[in-house]
């Protein structure tokens, strides 16, 4: 059912006709959807909901039949230095598929790619179509809002209270996976681009309370990283989460 996901725009309430978007209605032609078909369509915010194409052409609608909450037990807001192009685009999908909760980039020091201005917003709303794409691949009912930030202390500012705030180095810091077992709703996680956070980075992080980590493995590629990181943190707050029934089931 994953390429019969549809992200609309419209209120999930049963019985509603809910438009689809030209590029959704586009999508429905390639796949030679006709009235009829059953679709599943989400809203991006955690909702979902069981509908059926009622018209297709130039203006495609769903009828809503069944709505259902998606409810992630994690919180999990990944920060990353903006990593060159080509490792951008699949860090934008691992984390998306892996559970991030939110996604913020930011220039780090060691960051060589730069974006102002229009350019800026260009590059923001391609790398957003990325992120909904693979939620919708992923069948998460959520998309990650994503954000660029100036600076570090911009991007880690305005984080929930109670939220763990990690650091994570390649080479020095505690064990990641101990840092993560203690439950806790709320993580923002804190990755460099190539070559990782500056002495004077984890420094800032350090000083505003964060805990520097590393992975126990071979140094990872900053996509590699930010997938299998934000994977291990959602996981220990889902376990910690779990009903009794759940654990039986794992």
């Amino acid at each position: 059912m994953t390429e019969r996901r549809f992200r609309v725009e419209g209120a999930l309430d049963a019985g509603a006709r809910v438009p689809l978007s030209s590029a959704a209605g586009k999508h429905a032609r390639v796949l030679r959807l006709a009235v009829g078909a059953d679709v599943v369509l989400f809203d991006g915010r955690g909702a979902e909901a069981e509908a059926i194409l009622v018209s297709t052409g130039d203006a495609p609608m769903a009828e809503v039949r069944l709505v259902r909450a998606t409810r992630e037990r994690w919180h999990v807001v990944l920060v990353v230095g903006v990593p060159k192009a080509a490792a951008l685009d699949p860090l934008l999908r691992g984390a998306t598929e892996a559970g991030a909760s939110e996604i913020r980039l930011f220039e780090a020091e060691r960051s060589v790619v730069h974006a102002d201005g229009d350019r800026a917003a260009r590059k923001l709303e391609r790398w957003a179509r990325i992120v909904e794409e693979a939620a919708r691949q992923s069948e998460r009912g959520l998309v990650p809002p994503l954000s660029l930030h100036r600076s570090l202390p911009e991007a880690i500012a305005d984080r929930v209270m109670d939220t763990r705030l990690v650091g994570l180095d390649a080479r020095r810091g505690s064990d990641v996976r101990l840092v993560l077992r203690p439950p806790c709703p709320a993580s923002m996680l804190v990755l460099g681009p190539e070559g990782g956070l500056t002495d004077r980075e984890l420094a800032l992080l350090e000083s505003s309370g964060a805990v520097i980590a590393r992975a126990p493995l071979p140094v990872l590629r900053v996509e590699t990283a930010a997938t299998l990181l934000t994977g291990l943190a959602a996981l220990a707050v889902d376990v910690a989460d779990a009903t009794p029934e759940d654990r039986q089931m794992r």
